[in-house]
């Protein structure tokens, strides 16, 4: 039985097919990338983000902690990592990251930016 399972998988790795997959993933991953960045700015997010990945470090607008923004997306079902979760000295609110979120796309379905904005927007002070 395994013999079958490995010729699949050894025509799922030929070289052209691996090409075009690396190639495929990283323009789906870029456009959602450039739409949440375009997204996020216009909400007023300072972002933080370099060329690759598929999320964004951004900077909360107005005064509203991380932690705060966050209790206000799970009423929506939704979520962001909070900055200060990532502070090995764990400062919490009032430490550097207290108002910068990571906001995750990878995730996310293409068809669902408008809903997920619109989730922002209302959650923003």
């Amino acid at each position: 039985m395994a013999r079958p399972s490995q010729i699949l998988v050894s025509q799922l790795l030929e070289i052209e097919r691996v090409v075009q997959a690396r190639r495929v993933v990283g323009e789906f991953y870029g456009e959602q990338r450039v739409r949440y960045h375009e997204g996020l700015t216009d909400c007023g997010f300072e972002l933080f983000t370099g060329d690759g990945g598929f999320y964004h470090w951004g900077r909360l607008p107005g005064a509203i902690t991380a932690r705060e923004f966050n209790q206000r997306l799970f009423e929506h079902k939704a979520a962001i990592l909070p900055g200060p979760l990532t502070d090995v000295l764990r400062r919490g609110d009032d430490g550097p990251n207290g108002d910068f979120i990571r906001f995750s796309f990878g995730p996310i379905l293409p068809e669902t930016y408008e809903n997920n904005m619109a989730i922002i927007k209302t959650c923003l002070p």
